[in-house]
């Protein structure tokens, strides 16, 4: 290649070189201005506005009604419903009295009875009066009486001592006997004496003997015996072996013999009585014996 010819190539590379990083900057703002158009465009007090280019501050006029539309959207208290295009507005404005209708049908403190329509105000005071019959029904604080109906006064006082005999019923300490009925006095009444005869017969505290019928004085004691035997039986401190017949002395005396040969024979002569074993017994406990010397020897 000829020297002139050189020479004007890698100008013309120059050239375009120059062109295309001068084009680079004018195409990119500077960090910081960057940084600026960021705090305006988030709406930041940060923001300076005086350095922003015509461009910016449009942009930075879109992002703001954007902001508030996503505001509007969401209920926030920020939003701005007068900067909003017609259509958006509506639908606004249809999308509160929406919620507001829902939180009066809920009940919320937040209600705004003035923004009901009359149908919505009607449906709302359906729902209030349905909430309060069910507080009275469930004999809640919150209820209020004056606010009901003949017949759901009625079945507010039938529900009250439906609840008032159940817990009779159950012995609670929420009765109130001077509102029962003869007939429920009655059925209460039987159920107490159901409940002691169950503690009675169970061994518990709760038991009141001298509140038994003659024919649950019998079933009493039986259990109370049938309990002792069991106890005797299993070895417990707290039998009572005066209380025993001559038969059952002799189950529990035939038990207590298994108990101290299996212990004998199981090695565990703290609780093992040798006194007591007959002959063929001492056999079984000297083979045992036997078994495990040759594994304390290893």
């Amino acid at each position: 290649m000829c020297p002139g010819r050189w020479l004007s190539v890698t100008l013309l590379h120059v050239l375009v070189t120059c062109w295309y990083v001068s084009a680079q900057q004018q195409r990119q703002p500077p960090v910081l201005a960057d940084s600026n158009l960021g705090r305006c465009l988030n709406g930041l007090q940060s923001c300076d506005v005086s350095r922003l280019t015509s461009d910016d501050i449009g942009r930075m006029a879109e992002a703001a009604r954007q902001r508030n539309r996503e505001n509007c959207r969401s209920g926030s208290t920020a939003c701005d419903p007068n900067g909003l295009p017609k259509e958006e507005f509506e639908a606004l404005m249809a999308s509160n009295r929406e919620r507001n209708l829902q939180r009066c049908l809920a009940g919320a403190n937040n209600c705004d009875p003035s923004n009901l329509k009359p149908e919505e105000a009607r449906q709302v005071a359906a729902e209030r009066k349905k909430r309060n019959l069910e507080r009275c029904l469930e004999s809640t604080s919150r209820c209020d009486p004056t606010a009901l109906a003949p017949a759901e006064a009625q079945a507010v006082a039938n529900s009250s001592r439906k609840r008032n005999l159940d817990f009779c019923e159950n012995g609670s300490s929420k009765c109130q006997p001077l509102q029962l009925a003869a007939a429920e006095a009655a059925t209460v009444a039987a159920a107490a004496r159901r409940r002691n005869l169950d503690a009675c017969i169970g061994g518990l505290t709760e038991c009141d003997p001298t509140a038994l019928l003659p024919a649950e004085v019998a079933k009493f004691h039986a259990a109370a015996e049938q309990r002792n035997v069991e106890r005797c039986l299993n070895g417990a401190a707290d039998c009572d072996p005066m209380a025993l017949t001559p038969a059952q002395a002799a189950s529990v005396a035939a038990a207590h013999n298994r108990r101290n040969l299996q212990n004998c024979i199981d090695g565990f002569f703290s609780r093992c009585d040798l006194s007591i074993l007959t002959a063929p017994d001492l056999a079984k406990v000297g083979a045992a014996e036997e078994m495990r010397a040759p594994r304390r020897k290893q």
